[in-house]
């Protein structure tokens, strides 16, 4: 093996990172990189796991190339590469191959270069980084905002990715908690795996998506998962009148596609009123057919989506996992819903941000309102980011399952707080769908809910919360 001539403690120039922030790190043969500018890593990786590359070679193109080590004889394979978050590269793993120029005894030498996030990045920075807001079905998108650290206790964070967006979690560590971690993290992903299995549309082997495909009066043996948030989704639908409904799917698909036999077939326009009549008739909560486990396909173009009640469902059951395991202060998230243990690292309650409901704002860029959260989960959903536009009318995203329609309201988003995220998610959901007053009362009605809705009036905002949301500023 040639010899790179570098040990423990000494400097290395990497392209794009300051030589000061590089260093071979404890353990022999093993480099870290700590950049302090995180955006550099988030372009082009030049390399993928099984490549053969020669000491000194680009993994990154353009202005964030980074070099493995200062040019020297001698290559090596690249056997595993580690993502965060967004497809931020976290570790590259090198194994270094022997040369006959060689006086090392070793066969290999394995190389890691490290990515990891800065330790003074500001808090907004790295959840800008590492909370990717996917669209849950009403689209938006929320930052979950906390204030800085000071001198208090670091956070312990697991994250990855899940249904189509991003998981994150926050812990306040204890003596063994380090130690945890890992073991938590294999629970969460086979947790967060099974779920998707099961209510994932995007899958076509999914539960959901076979039920899906089924012919009329043909059944499906599902999961008791699976039925358990579907019974609960037929619930919020009797419960909110319709405003709920998971069987609104067609209607949606519907108005996503636009009229079928237009005339531009790039320009969207808006189906007939044929049209969403026909597709009303395979909607309705009540045409759901569950016997026990068994899902039967009450009308043919029947089809469910979970999407507005599945990643609380997830939440919920990260959070019985990791408060099971003995963790007592503790934040989860997927893709913007929120559920919260004790206290944060200041021992306070956990602050969560609402976002300014602006169109072609980043979640997290201008928050509106601040929510005060502690054994308790928080949903947000919105009527802002996504829209289609025919003749100068905007048609919202959002379909009111009790027309088949768009909704036609001045409601921006309304943020719900509730015992647990399913619940949250549901009718955060619904409350998008309802009138302000019908949606108020409900609430006010419901122990253990809270809701705040932002209403968009001649291009201002105003708030409407109910008796008891816990606004912290």
């Amino acid at each position: 093996m040639a010899d790179l001539n570098i040990k423990k403690g000494h400097n290395i120039r990497i392209s794009g990172v300051p030589s000061d922030e590089v260093q071979i790190g404890l353990k022999p043969k093993t480099v870290a990189i700590h950049p302090t500018d995180f955006r550099t890593l988030r372009s082009k990786i030049l390399v993928k796991e099984g490549d053969t590359i020669k000491i000194g070679s680009p993994l990154f193109q353009g202005k964030s190339q980074s070099n493995i080590f200062p040019p020297s004889p001698g290559s090596g394979i690249v056997t595993s590469i580690q993502f965060g978050p967004r497809r931020v590269v976290e570790k590259i793993i090198i194994e270094l191959s022997e040369t006959e120029e060689s006086d090392c005894h070793d066969s290999f030498h394995t190389a890691e270069i490290l990515y990891p996030k800065p330790a003074r990045m500001k808090t907004a920075e790295i959840m800008r980084a590492k909370l990717e807001k996917a669209r849950h079905l009403l689209g938006f998108l929320f930052l979950a905002w906390f204030l800085g650290c000071g001198q208090q206790k670091q956070y312990l964070e697991i994250y990855g990715e899940t249904m189509g967006t991003t998981y994150f979690i926050r812990m306040v560590p204890d003596s063994d908690l380090s130690i945890k971690r890992e073991m938590l993290k294999v629970g969460i992903d086979s947790i967060l795996s099974a779920v998707d299995r099961q209510m994932s549309t995007y899958r076509l082997d999914s539960e959901i998506s076979i039920f899906n495909s089924l012919n009329k009066n043909e059944a499906i043996h599902i999961s008791d998962e699976f039925a358990i948030v579907l019974k609960r989704a037929i619930y919020w639908g009797e419960i909110t009148k319709g405003a709920f409904d998971v069987s609104v799917l067609p209607s949606i698909l519907l108005w996503r596609k636009g009229k079928p036999d237009r005339e531009y077939p790039d320009q969207w326009e808006p189906p007939t009123d044929y049209e969403v009549v026909v597709e009303m008739v395979k909607v309705g909560y009540n045409k759901i057919h569950l016997t026990g486990s068994n899902l039967i396909k009450a009308h043919a173009g029947q089809m469910i989506d979970l999407n507005a009640i599945a990643k609380g469902w997830g939440v919920d059951q990260l959070f019985e996992y990791i408060r099971n395991d003995g963790v007592k202060n503790f934040m989860v998230e997927i893709g913007g819903e929120v559920r919260t243990l004790g206290k944060n690292n200041k021992g306070q309650s956990w602050k969560i941000g609402i976002d300014r409901p602006i169109v072609g704002t980043m979640p997290g860029e201008n928050i509106y309102s601040v929510v005060s959260v502690s054994n308790q989960a928080m949903a947000t959903s919105g009527n802002y980011r996504n829209f289609k536009e025919y003749e100068n009318v905007p048609y919202s995203h959002i379909i009111n399952p009790r027309t088949g329609r768009p909704t036609q309201s001045n409601i921006a988003s309304v943020t719900v707080v509730a015992p647990n995220c399913m619940d949250a998610d549901a009718l955060a959901t619904a409350l998008n769908v309802m009138e302000v007053e019908e949606g108020l009362e409900l609430v006010e009605s419901l122990d253990g809910f809270e809701a705040f809705w932002i209403i968009k009036e001649n291009e201002e905002l105003r708030s409407v919360p109910s008796s008891g949301m816990p606004i912290a500023n």
